[in-house]
């Protein structure tokens, strides 16, 4: 993993506060780094995001502030423990973010409801000694887009959620899913690698 990653100088300082996530029209464009990491669980290709953003939901039981785009798509992003300052996060901070993306590692039809809430089966290595969280739930599919080989769900509580598929396997699949299916997923929850106040 790149060493720009900055894990142990998170500046929360100062800031007045999830995949992708600009303010509208005063930030430029992300930037994105592929990486991958070998564990006892495989490998990993992992995508660590680069961006400005602004705060728009903070999640204080969970450490995850929800992110606005300048499309207007949003996100939720965990941040670690390990990352103090959280407490300072505040609605409508611009923020300069890096974030490893959500990650698909299974999917497949259910037969099920929409779980209530999703169960927290283990973490994985996001790269650059970060941890992901991995989440098992039943979801209903918001949409489907192969051409970013990525999906969007609505999980507990009515947050959406977009997962990047990188394997071939599930990637094959996406085709045949469809909005409004439910699915159950596994996945890694997308994480802060590093949170700045932007000056923008």
């Amino acid at each position: 993993m790149n060493s720009r990653t900055k894990l142990s100088g998170l500046i929360l300082t100062g800031v007045g506060a999830g995949l992708l996530l600009l303010s509208r029209g005063a930030f430029a464009a992300p930037g994105m780094e592929d990486s991958e990491v070998n564990s006892a669980k495989g490998q990993t290709r992992s995508q660590l995001i680069h961006t400005s953003a602004t705060i728009i939901g903070i999640d204080n039981i969970d450490r995850s502030v929800l992110l606005k785009s300048s499309d207007g798509s949003q996100n939720w992003v965990h941040v670690p423990e390990s990352f103090s300052g959280f407490d300072r996060l505040k609605m409508n901070d611009k923020v300069k973010v890096d974030y490893y993306q959500s990650l698909a590692i299974s999917l497949a039809p259910s037969g099920s409801k929409p779980s209530m809430t999703a169960t927290q089966a283990g973490e994985r290595d996001l790269g650059a000694g970060v941890q992901g969280r991995e989440f098992r739930l039943s979801a209903k599919v918001v949409s489907v887009d192969p051409a970013t080989n990525s999906v969007t769900f609505k999980g507990p509580q009515g947050r959406v959620r977009t997962v990047n598929v990188e394997d071939p396997a599930l990637q094959a699949k996406l085709p045949m899913l469809k909005p409004g299916q439910v699915v159950q997923f596994d996945y890694t929850e997308a994480v802060a690698a590093d949170i700045q106040p932007s000056s923008d």
